[in-house]
């Protein structure tokens, strides 16, 4: 009679921490490849840190959507600089509605 083998366990890797990514897109034709956009995902959370360009002016702003906070403009210049204080922003805004409850 043949003893019935055990599979190995399968061990998934833990999950990387969360990170800055860049998720911009260019045309084909764009020949500045500046990154203009950046998110962070958590399991709840979607931040985007993404700038917009009026005439000669660059402005930087965030959205995250699930703290209802849409095209924020932020002081900072370098994306860096602009991710740092949108991380700052969101986390505000979060430590605002939880001091809201009871």
């Amino acid at each position: 009679m043949a003893t019935a083998r055990k599979k190995p366990a399968v061990v998934t890797p833990p999950e990387p921490p969360p990170s800055w990514k860049d998720v911009s897109s260019f045309s084909r034709s764009d020949t500045d490849r500046t990154p203009k956009a950046f998110e962070y995902r958590t399991k709840s959370l979607r931040i985007s840190v993404h700038r917009s360009i009026y005439g000669a002016k660059v402005d930087w702003f965030v959205t995250c959507y699930d703290v209802r906070i849409e095209k924020h403009p932020l002081a900072a210049m370098p994306a860096e600089e602009a991710m740092t204080e949108g991380m700052a922003h969101v986390k505000a805004r979060l430590a605002a509605m939880i001091s809201e409850l009871p």
